[in-house]
C-alpha cells in the first residue's frame, strides 16, 4: 500500500474507496494511531453511520472482516474517533491520532438458550467467540473474534501510515478513554500488532490507559 495526497492506494495503484464523512475538522499532524472496533457486523453499517448527520463520529479507515477497506477522512484531517480523551498528559486525541475501525461486534451477550448475540441482537456464531477478560474489567465474557485476514489488512494499513507519518505509538480506544470504552478489547492481539508495527524502536502501549480519560463521541 501507499499514500498519495493523504489518500490510500493498493500496491497496484487501485485507490482504496474514499467515502468522505462530513464529521471531520482541522488539518493536523498525527503522532498516534488508535485502534477501534465498530460494534457492527458489516462495513456497510459502519460507513452508513459515519455518513449519518446524527453520528458526529468518523474514523480515517474502516477494515472489514473480509479484508475490504474504506477510507472516510483524509489522513491530514482530524476524524472524530477519539472524543474526549487523554494519553500521558496529551488531551483530545482527535487532534493527535489517526483512527482505524475494525468491523467487529465487540462485547457479546448470551441468550437464555446459550446463543451469542451482538448488542443489537444479531447472532454471532460460536466459532467466532472468544471468552476473555478485558484489562479494565474483573469478569470473563464473550468477545467477537477478529479474522486473521482482517488483522493482516489492518496491519498493512498501519505500516503504511507509520511509514508516511511516523506514528509514535499504537493505542486502543480503551487506553485513551478508560472506563467508557472497551475497544478493541481482549480479542484483538494488541501486543503482537504493536510490536509488528513499531518493533523495539519505539514505545508499545498495551497497558491500562490514563484513568482520567473520558469519551464523548462513540
Amino acid at each position: 500500500m501507499y499514500i498519495d495526497a493523504h489518500r490510500l492506494y493498493e500496491d497496484d495503484g487501485t485507490p482504496v474507496p474514499f467515502i468522505e464523512s462530513p464529521h471531520q475538522s482541522d488539518r493536523f499532524e498525527p503522532r498516534y494511531l488508535v485502534i477501534h472496533y465498530t460494534a457492527t457486523l458489516t462495513i456497510r453499517d459502519c460507513v452508513a453511520w459515519f455518513l449519518d448527520a446524527a453520528a458526529k463520529a468518523s474514523a480515517h479507515v474502516i477494515v472489514g472482516r473480509n479484508g475490504r477497506i474504506a477510507q472516510m477522512v483524509a489522513f491530514n484531517r482530524r476524524a472524530w474517533h477519539a472524543g474526549r480523551s487523554r494519553w500521558h498528559g496529551v488531551e483530545d486525541l482527535n487532534a493527535h491520532a489517526l483512527g482505524i475501525e475494525l468491523v467487529n461486534a465487540g462485547a457479546l451477550e448470551r441468550t437464555p438458550a446459550g446463543a451469542w448475540t451482538d448488542g443489537a441482537g444479531h447472532a454471532v456464531a460460536d466459532g467466532q467467540v472468544r471468552i476473555a477478560r478485558h484489562k479494565h474489567e474483573s469478569v470473563d465474557r464473550g468477545w467477537h473474534e477478529f479474522p486473521p485476514l482482517q488483522i493482516d489488512r489492518a496491519l498493512a494499513v498501519a505500516r503504511t501510515l507509520h511509514a508516511q507519518y511516523g506514528v509514535e505509538e499504537v493505542l486502543g480506544h480503551d487506553d485513551i478513554a478508560p472506563g467508557r470504552k472497551l475497544d478493541p478489547g481482549p480479542a484483538f492481539p494488541m501486543a503482537p500488532f504493536a510490536f509488528d508495527l513499531l518493533g523495539g524502536t519505539r514505545s508499545v502501549s498495551v497497558a491500562v490507559g490514563d484513568p482520567t480519560g473520558r469519551e464523548e463521541h462513540d
